[in-house]
């Protein structure tokens, strides 16, 4: 119910926001080879090679024991370099959030936050050290996308999409919020 009411309020309200007020995750720590060396002592963490590659490409992190062990995490390293490119965080089981590692550099750069019921995207935040972007879903379609374009801390561009499909767009003048234009036309052209 929470990521429902969450969901409900980030796609109706249009107003500007500072990206302190949406989900910001700390890029500088989400190391994502460092799940793998800092693991609670509960934790048991199983590695699983696919013999195409020759390196431990999967990994599985529970915690506890036996048959009371849960799933927490899963670790990918798609391109068998030795770094984690993918990790899936879970709770109770479910997935709820997964980090991505696009550039090989060990940080990820993609932070997707996802609903426990299903496992669909509610919100993809991304970022590549000059700009900011939030993707908002709803049931699993793309509704809104907003744009930190100089990493100011403010969102200063949206998208809105309906069906899949852009229909309207507007920008921050100078990248104020508060001086909105109007972009669609030129966004669709």
């Amino acid at each position: 119910m929470r990521y429902l009411i969450l969901t409900f309020m980030l796609m109706f309200s249009f107003g500007s926001y500072a990206a302190k007020d949406l989900y910001q995750p700390e890029w500088k720590n989400l190391n994502l080879d460092s799940y793998k060396k800092n693991l609670p002592k509960t934790s048991q963490i199983k590695s699983l090679d696919p013999g195409k590659i020759g390196r431990n490409t999967f990994f599985v992190i529970s915690s506890g024991i036996g048959d009371k062990a849960q799933l927490t995490m899963q670790l990918y390293d798609f391109d068998g370099d030795g770094k984690i490119d993918l990790a899936k965080h879970f709770k109770e089981g479910k997935l709820y959030r997964s980090e991505w590692n696009l550039d090989r550099d060990d940080k990820a750069e993609v932070v997707k936050l996802h609903k426990t019921e299903d496992g669909s995207v509610l919100l993809k935040v991304e970022h590549d050290g000059q700009m900011n972007i939030w993707s908002h879903y709803f049931k699993g379609e793309l509704r809104r996308k907003e744009f930190d374009r100089n990493a100011d801390g403010t969102v200063d561009m949206w998208y809105y999409y309906r069906g899949g499909k852009l229909y309207r767009a507007s920008a921050g003048k100078d990248f104020n919020p508060n001086k909105k234009e109007d972009i669609t036309k030129a966004v669709l052209n």
